[in-house]
């Protein structure tokens, strides 16, 4: 079962996807888009490689606008944990 990260109470509520999770087994338990596979630190690479939102939409049609914006938010506030899962996947 997923750890909830990110999501509002209303949202839990009306059965919607939590929209950041880490779940054991699942790339490393680190913090994930919603049920799938997109880490918010390979997000984050991509943004730093210059890509812009549209362009991580226009190759991954499964994110949404919203999804990004919660992967930045995260970051925004786990600095720390997203630069490390990013200098351990360049080092890999």
């Amino acid at each position: 079962m997923g750890h909830e990260i990110e999501g509002t109470a209303l949202g839990r509520a009306i059965g919607e996807p939590i929209p950041i999770r880490k779940t054991q087994g699942i790339r490393g338990g680190e913090a994930c888009i919603r049920d799938t596979r997109h880490t918010v630190s390979g997000l984050v690479q991509w943004r730093r490689l210059g890509l812009a939102d549209r362009q991580i939409r226009e190759r991954h049609p499964d994110l949404s606008q919203n999804d990004l914006d919660m992967a930045w938010a995260y970051y925004d506030r786990n600095r720390e944990e997203i630069d490390r899962a990013v200098l351990a996947d360049e080092e890999a």
